[in-house]
């Protein structure tokens, strides 16, 4: 299980939560699952351990991907930086 939140990266500080990001995960054997962040910014997906990509990206923000070795449920939380220097959530 992988898990977490999406936030939008100020330039000037703070941390506001994105809705309806998306994320996408390919897990070991190749499999991709989907998920899109709730209202809290919040998302969930049940992904078998090993080699996992997993990229978080919304309209108007550069899109975030991780890759790592998935052993155990683990959270991951993504600070997505708006494109084009805007200062406020699209």
């Amino acid at each position: 299980m992988i898990s977490g939140r999406i936030y939008f990266q100020h330039p000037l500080g703070g941390e506001p939560l994105i809705a309806d990001a998306a994320i996408a995960v390919t897990d070991n054997d190749g499999t991709l699952r989907t998920a899109t962040s709730n209202a809290h910014g919040f998302y969930t997906l049940s992904v078998q351990s090993g080699i996992v990509s997993i990229t978080a990206s919304k309209p108007g923000y550069e899109a975030k991907t991780s890759h790592f070795v998935l052993v155990a449920d683990t959270v991951l939380n993504f600070s997505l930086t708006p494109t084009g220097g805007e200062l406020s959530p699209p």
